[in-house]
Formats: C-alpha cells, sequence, structure tokens
C-alpha cells in the first residue's frame, strides 16, 4: 500500500530524491513507533480484564491516555487525543485507498477530466459498499470474510513494489541485489499465505462443495495475477546489461 502512496503522491511531493530517506525511512520508523503503542495498549490488559470487552476504538484511546500520562497529560485530555487519533487513522486510510483507486482505474482505462474522476470514484467505492452490505449468512458480513486476506494483499504490493525497484537498478547498473533479497523474502511469504487461504477452498471443490467462494476465489485471483508480474518481471530482468556508473 505504502508503494503505492510513494509512486502516485509522495514522489510528486519531494524537493529532491535525497529527500526520500528521511521521508520514506522516518516515515516507516515512526508508524513503527505507532504500532507498538498500539499493541501496549493490549499487552498492558490482563486476562479477563473488563475492558477488553469494549471496542477497539477505546481500547486504543485509553491504553493511549496511560501511555501519555507519563508526560503529565491528563487521562481525560489523552482518551479524547486518542479517539481522535483513532479516527484519523481510518478516515485517512479510506481516503487515501479511495483516491489511489481512481489513480489506477483511471490510468487502466483511460478515463480522463472530470467526468472520468468522478466515474472512476464511483466505482472504487462501488465494490466495498456492497461488500458492506452483504451478508454472509451465519458468518456474519461478508467484509469481514475477506479481512484474513488483508495482510497478504497488503504485503504482496510491497513484494511487487521491490521487485519494480530491483528491475530498475539493474537497469541502472546499482546495487540490485539490496531490494532483491527483500522482495524474494516477500513474494514467497506472500505466494504461500495466498495458497493457505485457497487451499480450504480447494479441499471443499472436491468434496462437493460451492464452486465460488468470496475468499478462496480471490486469493485465487491474487495468486495468478502475482505469478504472472513474477513471470514478466524475470523475462525483464534477465536481458538486461546493467550500465556502467
Amino acid at each position: 500500500f505504502h508503494g503505492l502512496v510513494a509512486s502516485g503522491t509522495t514522489s510528486k511531493q519531494l524537493r529532491q530524491e535525497r529527500d526520500a530517506v528521511a521521508v520514506g525511512y522516518g516515515g516507516m520508523l515512526l508508524e513503527s513507533l505507532i504500532a507498538l503503542i498500539a499493541l501496549s495498549t493490549i499487552m498492558i490488559l490482563p486476562k479477563g480484564d473488563p475492558a477488553l470487552d469494549l471496542g477497539p476504538d477505546e481500547i486504543y484511546a485509553r491504553g493511549l491516555a496511560h501511555f501519555m500520562g507519563l508526560f503529565g497529560i491528563s487521562f481525560s485530555a489523552g482518551v479524547t487525543f486518542g479517539k481522535l487519533a483513532f479516527a484519523t487513522f481510518i478516515y485517512d486510510t479510506l481516503d487515501v485507498t479511495t483516491r489511489l483507486s481512481r489513480y489506477i482505474l483511471q490510468e487502466l482505462t483511460g478515463l480522463k477530466g472530470k467526468v472520468g474522476a468522478w466515474l472512476a470514484t464511483f466505482i472504487s467505492l462501488l465494490i466495498p459498499l456492497a461488500l458492506m452490505f452483504t451478508n454472509a449468512g451465519a458468518k456474519g458480513p461478508l467484509w469481514k470474510l475477506f479481512w484474513p486476506v488483508f495482510g497478504a494483499t497488503n504485503q504482496l504490493l510491497a513484494a511487487l513494489t521491490l521487485m519494480a525497484v530491483t528491475v530498475w537498478l539493474r537497469a541502472c547498473g546499482q546495487r540490485w541485489w539490496i531490494t532483491f533479497v527483500p522482495a524474494s523474502l516477500m513474494m514467497v511469504t506472500t505466494l504461500c499465505s495466498l495458497t493457505l487461504s485457497i487451499k480450504p477452498w480447494l479441499f471443499g471443490l472436491f468434496q462437493g462443495g460451492p464452486l465460488f467462494h468470496p475468499v478462496g476465489s480471490t486469493a485465487l485471483c491474487l495468486l495468478i495475477v502475482a505469478l504472472v508480474l513474477l513471470a514478466e518481471s524475470v523475462k525483464i530482468f534477465r536481458p538486461i546489461k546493467p550500465q556502467s556508473n
């Protein structure tokens, strides 16, 4: 996901290429700090604590308030700030995701102008809207079934981003192995995760299960796309003759 943001948005906001180190790497360090704080809000609660029955926003806000209390900030102010930060994460992610979806759809379909932007935005919002109001029976809302695949799809974007950078670095005669190693690790891990998501659905087919399964079918499509892009990268990568610096 950050690879899409960096290629379509961040890259156009940097004053010079050297700023990418501070913005990109520094941003990831700060996000890691936020992730550690978020984990700590759960870790400080013992098993059976009544606070575990609260919503995710309330648990995060209260945990963050305890953390901010170490710096002299009152608990009520910390809870208010925590809820505001939690809401900001959600709305900012939805905003960026919708905008990126619009960019990609316009690029793939050739839609231009205000009409094209509105149409691409409508299509980007239509699919998640349908999932949100579709019920999967006893398993609850359909979007909850897709949630386990989120991690694999997000890391797949990271693997594809690193693959693209690897091909570019080799073409420029740079040290391409720096991104090739993590790209390989991410690709293998992601493909294994997608395979595990597909496995129950395929086994169910042999036992007379449904031909279509939202999670299994989606994971299979992602696996095929990933393998096609991987094959394309290898085909481009091999004949490249690195340029001398």
